[in-house]
């Protein structure tokens, strides 16, 4: 019988490697280790629902206006981004001509700014250049900002959330009435 039927995290004696071929690879080469196989990964993600993920693009866009009040003029792209199965809602615009000096200032009034209402924040420097990271518990809500060279770019977005096929299909079709 095989021990993996009654236990996921059997330990296969040597003669019987087992039923991934890279382990019985490895037990073939090296028979004086005990190999322990645990079961892999924690099982399926969690689907999102609709509503989560209209509430993310809401709070999102309510955090952006905050932030786009204190850009000079771009317009800002927003939607969603994909990562495997989960997918994160973006929300960033670049700022040309403000370089490192008027950036950096920028990003101290962003900093100012998302301190009074509670984000936890944290400045860098990365080969000469300023960068702003910032998040927000609830919702949870990632910054990213950085005074490079010829322009300021700063960044918004989601936690990744893991969608059914029609509902990101939804949330993206409206993502794209927002822009």
């Amino acid at each position: 019988m095989d021990p993996a039927a009654t236990n996921p995290a059997a330990t296969y004696p040597a003669a019987e490697p087992g039923p991934d071929p890279f382990w019985a690879t490895v037990r073939r080469r090296h028979p004086d280790l005990d190999l322990v196989l645990l079961p892999g990964g924690a099982g399926p993600r969690p689907v999102a629902t609709l509503a989560e993920a209209r509430e993310q693009m809401a709070a999102i866009v309510d955090a952006w206006d905050r932030v786009s009040a204190l850009l000079p003029g771009p317009e800002a792209t927003l939607g969603w981004r994909g990562a495997g199965d989960r997918h994160r809602f973006v929300v960033q615009a670049a700022v040309p001509g403000v370089g490192r000096g008027s950036g950096t200032r920028l990003l101290r009034e962003i900093a100012v700014a998302a301190d009074r209402v509670g984000w936890h924040l944290a400045a860098a420097e990365r080969r000469g250049a300023c960068l702003l990271r910032g998040r927000c518990d609830r919702p949870p809500i990632e910054l990213r900002a950085e005074a490079g060279l010829g322009a300021t770019v700063v960044r918004l977005r989601g936690a990744p959330l893991h969608l059914a096929g029609g509902d990101l299909s939804r949330v993206v079709a409206e993502a794209a009435t927002w822009a």
